[in-house]
């Protein structure tokens, strides 16, 4: 798959499937699903890919547990079934998912010893502009219908992205605003790299915006389901991301989560 060139039908993969479920690796700029029949979109994708599983009486085919902008890459469930699609929004309701987003943001993102920020900003949309899918965060003069929104940011890499300073960070929500990441990543000034909204229109000359859901950890009763996707936003994938400086790695901050103890763990 050349980069920057249209999306196809053939372009998604199968990372994970049993009887409830079936997850995909969404490309970027390709919208979850449309109006349009003849559009490219995941639900036309994995109807192409996958004709048995195709539900005719859904208007796009599939049940989604959840959703990922159209420019956003990476992990994305949806039910084969009612009671499939019921379990894991479920976990999601409940804020049991764990999500875990990959990102090359603007900039050299400087924290402290630590490379670990928490970012804590109410989200709501923007009421001067007609687009309703544009937000902002609460401080913004024009930002109406606001909702608490933290995301904890960790510095992996620094580098260049096209002889410009640039950042890779793991992302890791604890809501679910819309645009969150964006947003707060706009928020402490550093603007994912190809983000043409939240740049103010500027950011054009990369060929997608650096943003890639990684990893997704959904509890079930019965069983967990712990997806990743390819991590995209590396040198070999594109070779205008110029890595200078590690500074931690997914693994490591993996162990690092799974060694913290629960307060009901240290009672």
């Amino acid at each position: 798959m050349a980069q920057g060139t249209p999306a196809k039908l053939t372009d998604i993969s199968v990372l994970h499937e049993d009887e409830d479920v079936i997850i995909v690796n969404k490309r970027y700029d390709v919208k979850v699903n449309g109006e349009i029949e003849t559009e490219v979109t995941v639900s036309n994708q994995l109807a192409h890919l996958r004709p048995e599983i195709v539900d005719h009486s859904l208007p796009h085919y599939f049940r989604f547990c959840h959703r990922l902008d159209y420019a956003t890459s990476g992990v994305l469930c949806l039910g084969k079934h009612r009671k499939g699609a019921a379990k894991c929004q479920k976990a999601f309701e409940r804020r049991l998912v764990k999500k875990y987003y990959l990102a090359l943001v603007r900039g050299h993102v400087d924290n402290g010893k630590d490379n670990n920020m928490v970012i804590n900003a109410d989200i709501g949309q923007r009421s001067d502009i007609e687009s309703r899918t544009l937000m902002c965060p609460s401080t913004h003069p024009a930002c109406v219908n606001s909702r608490s929104a933290l995301t904890n940011l960790i510095v992996l890499e620094r580098g260049q992205y096209d002889g410009d300073d640039a950042t890779k960070v793991l992302l890791m929500p604890s809501t679910g605003r819309t645009h969150q990441l964006r947003v707060h990543c706009q928020y402490i000034n550093h603007i994912i790299v190809g983000d043409y909204a939240y740049s103010n229109r500027t950011d054009v000359s990369p060929y997608r915006m650096m943003l890639h859901a990684y990893r997704l950890v959904i509890p079930l009763r019965d069983r967990l389901l712990d997806v990743i996707a390819p991590d995209p936003l590396v040198p070999n994938v594109d070779r205008r991301w110029q890595p200078s400086e590690i500074c931690d790695t997914f693994e490591n901050v993996m162990e690092r989560i799974s060694n913290e103890k629960t307060p009901d763990e240290e009672r």
